[in-house]
């Protein structure tokens, strides 16, 4: 397992960890260490990577598994450092970052939707972060709206609106449902401080202002919000556990797949209408909600109605491609492997026929 990384000195490292069979102890873990690289292209990352492995009494010939991010460099198809193992170990089967992975998935897909959201989920938390008398004028204001009168109940605190990191894409969605939950809150605050604020700053509060007072920013946030959310439960509650059977987690990615698919797709692989399509039922409710509402020019709302559903299914058809690119090649692995699972090895239900266990995988050439 290896990943490049840079120090505050500006110097390239090369992190190497490997997993190997202990007779005495199972499956172990070491980290090897943080070594320099001159340049990261795919030649000098597998030289050092060589190299350091020979000073540990280690082969490359013996290499079963390869585990990076999905970084073209460590596993492109053509010039990479995961095409020169393949050359040393045939056998050795690759594992990109599933977490990565998903990452990217959801955050490709999310670019579909109106760069609205992508600018309240940057500016609103910019907003704050900066200033502690604006975060104490929104807890106030929040605990006003929210007091409730006749109860000596202790009104919680806003959640704070944490800045959105460029490297963990999934934690945004806390982000989203902070800013749904506080979304009249923040209509009101910014309402008060496109008057209140410094000159330079009321240009931005009105503009924050505008885009929540938008109906249709707050549905596609209703709609947004449940797909992240199921990414991140991937991701979060399962891939990143430390005692998960990996057959259970291939067919739950594969379960992930297919919930993506239903939602845009027929059973016998034509694509839904448009407005047929699963948007999750509280963005249907919300959508409702708005036509009944709406107060406007009805053919105008048709054709902001028609243009969100439009966004939010290209958000459903780009989730689904770039799931299914990522889909690993090495399902047919694990589930020989998964026969091999402790508890249905004791199993007199569950336990496999000889004949299906993963014999070829655990057998050398002779």
């Amino acid at each position: 397992m290896i990943d490049e990384s840079t120090d505050v000195p500006i110097q390239k490292l090369l992190c190497i960890t490997i997993s190997y069979v202990c007779d005495s102890e199972g499956v172990q873990y070491a980290f090897l260490g943080l070594f320099p690289v001159l340049e990261t292209n795919a030649q000098s990352l597998y030289e050092t990577l060589e190299r350091e492995l020979k000073g540990f009494g280690l082969n490359i010939e013996d290499c079963i598994g390869f585990a990076s991010d999905g970084a073209s460099v460590m596993v492109g198809n053509k010039n990479s450092v995961w095409t020169r193992i393949k050359e040393k170990a045939p056998n050795c089967i690759q594992l990109k970052c599933i977490c990565h992975s998903l990452a990217l998935c959801i955050q490709h897909a999310f670019n579909k939707l109106p760069s609205n959201l992508g600018f309240l989920l940057k500016e609103i938390p910019n907003w704050f972060s900066h200033s502690d008398l604006r975060r104490q004028d929104f807890i106030q204001l929040f605990e006003t709206m929210n007091t409730e009168h006749d109860s000596e109940q202790v009104i919680t605190q806003p959640k704070p609106f944490l800045k959105v990191s460029t490297t963990r894409w999934l934690v945004r969605r806390k982000l989203l449902y902070n800013l749904l939950l506080n979304w009249e809150e923040l209509i009101l605050y910014f309402t008060s401080a496109e008057i209140h604020a410094q000159q330079d700053c009321k240009f931005k509060a009105r503009l924050l202002k505008e885009m929540l007072l938008d109906p249709v920013n707050k549905l596609l946030f209703h709609f947004a919000i449940p797909v992240v959310q199921e990414f991140e439960r991937v991701v979060n509650s399962l891939f990143q556990s430390s005692k998960m059977d990996p057959l259970v987690l291939n067919k739950e990615l594969f379960l992930l797949h297919s919930s993506l698919t239903a939602r845009i797709f027929h059973d016998d692989g034509s694509k839904k209408e448009l407005r047929s399509c699963d948007y999750g039922c509280k963005f249907e409710m919300e959508l409702q909600k708005y036509m009944h509402n709406v107060k406007e020019d009805k053919q105008a709302a048709e054709i902001r109605i028609n243009d969100t559903v439009f966004r939010c299914h290209s958000m459903l058809e780009e989730a689904f491609v770039q799931v299914e690119k990522r889909l690993p090649p090495s399902m047919e692995v694990f589930k020989g492997l998964g026969a091999l699972n402790p508890q249905k090895v004791l199993s007199q239900v569950e336990k496999a026929c000889f004949k299906d266990l993963p014999s070829k995988f655990l057998m050398d050439d002779n």
